[in-house]
């Protein structure tokens, strides 16, 4: 959107292939596997990706950014995920881990939002990988509109 000037700026993960854009990072965003209540791992406190690939897993839908990202990693351990449903969003992830139909990986500030909705355990993955940054993508400072420009700097000076 913002290579074919849809958009000026956009967040993304440091994890994609920004190409000829600007990346500023502007927060962390790691991630977490979340686990029903009742699930063997709900004693730990930390968790690597390959000691769940096997589990059946709530992911979002195929071509979701962050659920690519996730596939990838699984399919680099030599193994796809088995996915027992696939969901619109983090939400319905919550809701079908809370209702102990598997596991799922969503970011650990999602997770803790939606703990207050749902029961479930969350478990910080332990692998480099699932510790992304926030990053604002833009083409140049020069394309920026003069209000995109504030926004950025404002978004600069916060404590995200």
């Amino acid at each position: 959107s913002i290579s074919n000037g849809i958009a000026e700026a956009g967040l993304v993960s440091d994890a994609v292939d920004a190409r000829e854009l600007m990346l500023e990072p502007m927060t962390d965003d790691r991630l977490a596997l979340i686990v029903p209540p009742s699930h063997p791992f709900e004693r730990r406190d930390k968790i690597s990706f390959s000691d769940v690939i096997t589990e059946p897993f709530i992911g979002l839908y195929p071509g979701n950014a962050l659920q690519d990202y996730i596939n990838e990693h699984a399919e680099d351990l030599g193994r796809p995920l088995t996915y027992r449903v696939r969901m619109s969003s983090f939400e319905g992830i919550g809701e079908m881990v809370s209702s102990s139909i598997g596991v799922g990986v969503l970011p650990v500030s999602v997770a803790e939002r939606f703990s207050k909705k749902f029961h479930y355990h969350i478990l910080p993955l332990t692998d480099q990988w699932a510790r992304r940054r926030i990053c604002i993508c833009y083409k140049t400072q020069d394309s920026l509109s003069p209000a995109m420009r504030e926004l950025i700097d404002f978004l600069r000076v916060q404590d995200l």
